[in-house]
């Protein structure tokens, strides 16, 4: 899977952009708009770290943003982290950051989220650095679903948007 963030009101543009970019390689790619706006959702058979960098190659309008997506979970705090606790790899002495976005109420604050998870980082030897870390944690709540990334900083993918 991979998140995309988009124009306001383009999500359905902004769709059919990954879909017209991802179908060449994946005839079975589909969309779907959460029902926060500004957002998508792609599901393909792709490495998500394949398909981000298709889509951030190509040339698009409205999409702003794109997260590869390791794992999706219900939207709870003890969901989360186990979730991130599952996906995160050896610390080998670097240094992580935690990224939370909350859309909706499932989960009582970003803030919350952040601390729990920036611990479970300690704990696992990572050294916090918010500025230039070497691992981002990236947490997507979206209502009940909460999206988890957890990669290298440089492979999360902003572009322009024109439109």
């Amino acid at each position: 899977m991979v998140l995309l963030t988009v124009a306001y009101g383009k999500e359905d543009a902004a769709a059919t952009e990954a879909l017209d970019i991802l179908m060449p390689h994946d005839p079975n790619s589909s969309a779907e708009r959460p029902a926060f706006g500004g957002l998508v959702l792609v599901t393909t058979a792709l490495d998500q770290d394949v398909a981000a960098g298709h889509i951030f190659d190509a040339p698009t309008s409205f999409i702003r943003s794109i997260s590869p997506v390791d794992i999706i979970v219900k939207s709870d705090i003890r969901s989360i982290m186990e979730a991130v606790g599952g996906c995160l790899p050896a610390a080998t002495g670097g240094t992580a950051a935690v990224r939370c976005a909350r859309r909706g109420r499932a989960v009582a604050s970003s803030l919350e989220v952040e601390r729990a998870v920036g611990n479970l980082l300690l704990r696992a030897g990572y050294r916090i650095d918010l500025t230039d870390p070497s691992t981002v944690v990236r947490i997507d709540i979206i209502g009940e679903r909460t999206a988890i990334s957890i990669r290298q900083h440089d492979r999360f993918f902003k572009k322009g948007v024109q439109g």
